[in-house]
């Protein structure tokens, strides 16, 4: 039977004083006074390189939303957040630990670590919040938005040949240029139809962060006839996305580059979008390499 989250919640602890009405947590390291979340993966979210391993998009969704169950953002959003993805996350039981890092009225910064089921970090977030205010400044959303997905077909295929029932299979999507199949540039917009936490609604940056990894994907330069070839190595071992709102709807757009080098680094980049317009950027180291 196929899960319809990526992730089942198994454990969520949170200290008093991170609970509604209590008072917001000093700074400290992460394993003193942690709030904790544990769940288990589910195969959903298995990624294209490895049948034993997550694709990254999942697990920083799950770093965000843990950092959001355990510290209520109480009027500010996330502007921006960090990840550092140190070893491939692997299918099973993983743990999310939660501190503020800097408390503050105004601005905020909360940090965040995954580990496996050996206590093993394989990847942490840093995630800036900004309080919002009215302020009319007459610039409503700035930039073009991308033409929307209806009416475009549903993307059957991807860059590489990948088992069925993971990530890949899990997320539709619907290019406006470019395809799996394309290598370069490409747009495309992202859909997500099970729900990031069994016991919780997805919300907008949730959807936004389980596509935004993707965006080295959707602008892959490898295949046939490439310079990278057909299993062309291009995999991230990072990802900061800025955001300056809340998305909103179901849909994320990707506006995606990647950028190679004779030296065996890339970048990947990509102009977040919802069906209102940009919302936001997310940027990837890469490390690539070719096969042989």
């Amino acid at each position: 039977m196929t899960a319809d989250a990526f992730f089942t919640t198994i454990d969520d602890r949170i200290p008093d004083g991170d609970r509604p009405g209590g008072a917001r947590p000093s700074s400290g390291p992460a394993g003193r006074d942690a709030a904790i979340l544990v769940v288990a993966a589910n195969e959903i979210a298995v990624g294209p390189w490895d049948p034993g391993a997550l694709h990254a998009g999942p697990p920083s969704a799950l770093l965000h939303a843990a950092m959001r169950r355990h510290h209520d953002p109480e009027g500010r959003i996330t502007t921006r957040v960090s990840y550092e993805i140190l070893r491939p996350v692997p299918l099973g039981r993983l743990s999310v630990r939660t501190h503020v890092q800097r408390p503050g009225r105004k601005v905020e910064l909360v940090a965040a670590e995954l580990a496996d089921d050996d206590g093993t970090v394989v990847m942490t977030a840093a995630e800036w919040r900004i309080r919002t205010t009215p302020l009319d400044l007459g610039v409503g959303i700035e930039g073009e938005p991308m033409p929307g997905p209806d009416g475009l077909p549903a993307s059957v295929g991807f860059f590489k040949q990948v088992p069925e029932g993971g990530y890949v299979s899990t997320m539709e999507s619907r290019f406006v240029e470019g395809g799996w199949e394309v290598p370069g540039p490409a747009r495309a917009w992202m859909r997500m139809p099970v729900r990031l936490l069994d016991d919780e609604d997805l919300t907008g940056v949730d959807r936004l962060l389980v596509s935004a990894d993707s965006g080295n994907g959707v602008s892959a330069r490898s295949g046939p006839g490439t310079a990278l070839g057909e299993d062309g190595l291009f995999v991230n071992v990072d990802l900061t996305v800025h955001l300056t709102r809340e998305p909103r709807g179901e849909w994320i757009g990707l506006d995606a580059h990647t950028v190679l080098t004779d030296h065996g680094v890339g970048h990947a980049h990509s102009v977040l979008h919802d069906l209102d317009g940009p919302v936001g950027r997310a940027s990837q180291s890469l490390i690539v390499d070719r096969p042989g």
